[in-house]
């Protein structure tokens, strides 16, 4: 079985301290590091309490259903791009959201929801 590099310190580059390549793997070194420092339990949601996520792509929306089930409701994403999907992540009664009948656009998606006036934490993305 092949050994695997989990750090850059286990690699040494020949010459004195100064030289191009030694500072070229100092670096490097620094840059493994940050990356997996953020890798490493800093990739977020956010909070939810602002609609701006931290660092996965994003938007978080609150609203309510409509008070009619299975009617087609608008939410506001400003993504600049069409949304790859939806998390539902707080709500106030069982029910589903789901894909509503009108396209999404950059701005808007539309969906649907199974039960009548469901507050609903939504993270578009």
């Amino acid at each position: 079985m092949p050994h695997v590099v989990d750090t850059l310190e286990d690699i040494k580059v020949p010459g004195p301290p100064e030289e191009p390549l030694q500072r070229f793997q100092k670096m490097l070194r620094k840059l493994y590091e940050q990356l997996a420092r953020i890798v490493n339990g800093q990739i977020s949601f956010g909070d939810s309490l602002n609609s701006i996520s931290d660092n996965i792509a994003g938007t978080w929306v609150s609203t309510t259903t409509p008070a009619v089930a299975n009617t087609d409701f608008t939410v506001v994403h400003n993504l600049g791009r069409l949304p790859s999907g939806w998390i539902v992540a707080m709500q106030d009664k069982a029910a589903s959201v789901y894909l509503g009948a009108t396209l999404a656009t950059t701005t808007d998606l539309t969906l649907r929801c199974s039960v009548a006036s469901v507050a609903v934490r939504l993270f578009i993305f």
